[in-house]
């Protein structure tokens, strides 16, 4: 018996709205990082639209496929999320001007330890 590896996927609405949300997320981050003088504010916000895009990429992975392998999305949602998270902190403390930036860096560093801690675990 011969095993088809499309017997598994499905594209149905779930599959496409994340898609077209990974899509843009991810257009919207590099053309915010294809900007030469860019403020810090920008930069953040750049790294949490693709970090976002990372993360519907998983859930699209999930929703097109009825295999036990679908469930490892978790692993691949877990660290873009918080990456994400910690970036649109740093935006919005560099968010019109900069404010705070002793205290900004040093939640950034909390927020990647935390970070590096969940990705280990």
């Amino acid at each position: 018996m011969e095993v088809n590896p499309l017997d598994h996927v499905y594209l149905n609405y779930s599959a496409f709205i994340t898609l077209i949300a990974a899509i843009f997320t991810l257009l919207s981050g590099l053309f915010l990082l294809s900007i030469r003088k860019k403020s810090k504010a920008t930069l953040h916000l750049a790294i949490a639209l693709i970090s976002i895009s990372l993360t519907s990429f998983a859930f699209t992975f999930s929703f097109t496929t009825d295999h036990p392998a679908g469930a490892y999305h978790r692993w691949f949602t877990m660290t873009p999320v918080l990456v994400a998270m910690a970036s649109l902190v740093q935006f919005f403390f560099y968010f019109p001007d900069r404010s705070h930036e002793r205290v900004a860096r040093w939640i950034y560093i909390l927020q990647m330890i935390v970070l590096l801690v969940d990705g280990v675990v």
